[in-house]
């Protein structure tokens, strides 16, 4: 290490030392020939170690070490600090791996601040700096900026996931002018049992135009970010009392339920109900918990897996199979045999939550979504219209019946917002 890569590497430890992921340095002692750093001990060794260990990673322990790294460099950017090397071996880990095998603890510590910048928004640099497998495109032409650490985290996440780099090569030069093309494939071996989520937030990462990529900030709101810690969970007994909830509810209100999950809530106005009543993460946690029971990956659940789920997460063993069967027909909203994503959403989801929190702003964008001709009236021709394939308008009109107070044969905005309150 060069003297001037020493002293940076003081000065962005000093910067950074408030991160829990940054590496600390208690003293600096010189001699006549060598200056000696105390550093904090990590005992776990390098997360490339770890890599090479264990081949790949599930996506959800991948989550727990990204999160962390993702973390340390929305703060660091935030100070105006690149790092400019971020790759596994300068990933350290604070305790080594259970010796069973198992997840742990993730403590990690990112090291080696002797290539990083002050690049405040707006700044670029200049000097060639990184490992040709993480540098991103950009760093090689001489002219980056603070996104280059998310191209290297990108190259990171894609390891993690394959177990292998993006780009390979022979030659550092055959690596580089991969990276410059910018292909790389998420179809490849050890990618079958990656979700498209997952994939997506890599791809973000590789993009080759820098102002393209998210940043560290927004990484950590990405879908699959804040669902990925989730799953592998199962169904808990709270969901299966929505569900069993779900199947006493009129059909309107089901069906309500079903176009809130369907809704673009950015749209409608209807997002800063579901926010308030998701708690921040509770709509991607059960994006996870679905994926988690959906075992075929197809993007829906049979009856066999739904029933495996519940019996799961049934803790006192009351579950029969009359209840398990009235439970799947009543999520089976559109009557095809399998429950998709969002007919889960609104049996099990926090639509009926949101309702309850606000049913003025839900029965306005039920409203939106059925009133089709926009002569304020909902008629058993529009409600046929967004029901399940085949249904027929006897079905449609039994339905408007249970809404409609007055007795004219179609709903109105007050008869949905009274079947909101009461129902």
């Amino acid at each position: 290490m060069t003297l001037d890569a020493l002293l940076r590497e003081l000065a962005v430890s000093r910067l950074l030392g408030d991160h829990p992921a940054a590496i600390k340095v208690y003293e600096v002692y010189e001699d006549e020939s060598y200056f000696f750093l105390v550093m904090e001990l990590c005992r776990g060794g390098e997360l490339f170690e770890r890599i090479v260990k264990k081949g790949h990673f599930s996506e959800r322990e991948a989550a727990r070490y990204l999160r962390t790294i993702i973390e340390f460099l929305a703060f660091a950017h935030s100070k105006g600090i690149a790092h400019l090397d971020l790759k596994p071996e300068n990933i350290l880990l604070l305790k080594p791996a259970p010796a069973d095998g198992g997840e742990d603890k993730v403590q990690i510590k990112v090291i080696d601040y002797g290539c990083s910048s002050y690049c405040p928004d707006g700044a670029t640099l200049t000097l060639p700096y990184g490992s040709p497998t993480y540098a991103a495109p950009e760093v090689l032409h001489c002219k980056y900026d603070k996104s280059a650490d998310i191209w290297s985290l990108g190259v990171i996440s894609y390891i993690l996931f394959a177990g292998y780099p993006p780009f390979n090569g022979a030659t550092d030069k055959e690596i580089m002018l991969k990276a410059q093309r910018g292909f790389f494939s998420l179809d490849g071996p050890g990618w079958d049992a990656v979700s498209e989520q997952a994939k997506a937030f890599v791809a973000a990462m590789l993009r080759l135009k820098p102002g393209s990529r998210p940043s560290a900030q927004q990484l950590l709101q990405h879908p699959w970010m804040l669902s990925a810690q989730h799953l592998g969970e199962d169904l808990d007994p709270k969901l299966l009392d929505r569900l069993r909830t779900y199947v006493r509810i009129n059909r309107f209100k089901r069906l309500a339920l079903m176009l809130l999950a369907k809704t673009d809530l950015s749209e409608s106005g209807y997002d800063s109900v579901l926010k308030a009543a998701a708690a921040g993460s509770e709509a991607a946690r059960l994006r996870a918990v679905f994926e988690s029971i959906d075992e075929d990956h197809n993007g829906s659940l049979d009856f066999d897996e739904f029933c495996r789920a519940l019996t799961k997460a049934e803790q006192h063993g009351t579950l029969d199979e009359a209840e398990l069967r009235a439970l799947f027909d009543a999520a089976d909203f559109d009557k095809t045999g399998h429950v998709d994503y969002e007919e889960f959403i609104a049996a099990a989801g926090t639509g009926a939550a949101a309702m309850a929190r606000n049913p003025t702003l839900a029965a306005e964008a039920v409203m939106r979504a059925l009133d089709t001709d926009g002569d304020g009236y909902v008629t058993a021709q529009e409600l046929a219209g967004v029901m399940h394939p085949g249904a027929s308008l006897a079905e449609a009109a039994s339905i408007v019946r249970q809404v409609d107070v007055n007795g004219d044969g179609r709903i109105d905005l007050h008869e949905i917002k009274a079947m909101m309150k009461n129902t």
